[in-house]
């Protein structure tokens, strides 16, 4: 494992990018357990590997002591390969975030072993997805996140606040859900009950909106991993510094 000079190991845990088959291999299985057998399983898949994966880096969250992998983020950019597709282009249209020398960096496939989700994996993670941005001086961060279903009425209150709260403010970036798809106001602001905002919203898409984060517009329905997709965006010149410093101990200012 390749590890960041600037983060220090949390614990038992350390984080870096995955430079041996194993590692890899442990990443793939990893995320095969968490993402295809958790969240689709009428899946006749037996593996998550993709062709992906051999053009992409992985960030892996190693457990010392048991030198498991425990967590990874899949990391791909447009820095070898100006017009890559990504990912996330099958769900959203990203096209105003493509302009001439400006590097782009996709997070997916992100998953964390469920016996370490109480918090020092995913600061890890998050520390190394910022860390890496910055070496790699990618402007735009982006990847897809889900909430759980694809029944618009039970995630009204989520999208409803993210619209009102974490809508991507330049619309020159703005991207778009394709179809199928569902608009994000789907209440008006003052309908809005918090109490059901926390109970829609996964945990870390507030945190990815705390550092920064803002989201396009409209989420994408996802029929066969029964999930709404939202997609994430953060420039590097608009992070969260203060909170982005409380958090890792840097502010990565633009």
């Amino acid at each position: 494992m390749i590890m960041f000079d600037a983060i220090k190991p949390i614990g038992n845990l350390c984080v870096g990018l995955a430079n041996e088959p194993e590692e890899l291999a442990a990443a793939q299985e990893l995320r095969y357990q968490l993402l295809v057998l958790a969240f689709n399983q009428s899946s006749e898949a037996t593996n998550d590997k993709s062709e992906y994966d051999a053009i992409c880096d992985h960030l892996i969250v190693k457990d010392l002591d048991t030198n498991q992998v425990i967590g990874t983020y899949r990391l791909l950019s447009n820095i070898k390969n100006p017009n890559q597709e990504f990912l996330c282009e099958s769900e959203f249209n990203i096209s105003n975030l493509r302009k001439p020398g400006v590097r782009l960096l996709e997070l997916g496939r992100a998953v964390v072993h469920s016996d370490y989700r109480n918090g020092p994996a995913i600061k890890l993670l998050l520390h190394a997805i910022f860390e890496y941005a910055s070496l790699k001086d990618c402007r735009y961060v982006f990847g897809t996140s889900s909430l759980h279903g694809v029944d618009p009425e039970a995630l009204k209150h989520a999208l409803s606040y993210c619209h009102y709260h974490y809508l991507l403010e330049d619309k020159s970036i703005m991207c778009y859900a394709k179809e199928p798809c569902t608009k994000l106001d789907l209440l008006p602001e003052n309908e809005i009950n918090m109490d059901l905002v926390k109970q829609q919203l996964p945990p870390l898409i507030r945190m990815y909106c705390m550092l920064g984060c803002r989201l396009g517009e409209g989420a994408y329905f996802d029929y066969e991993f029964n999930s709404t997709d939202v997609l994430t965006v953060m420039d590097s010149k608009n992070v969260n510094t203060h909170f982005a410093e409380k958090m890792f101990g840097k502010s990565y200012s633009a």
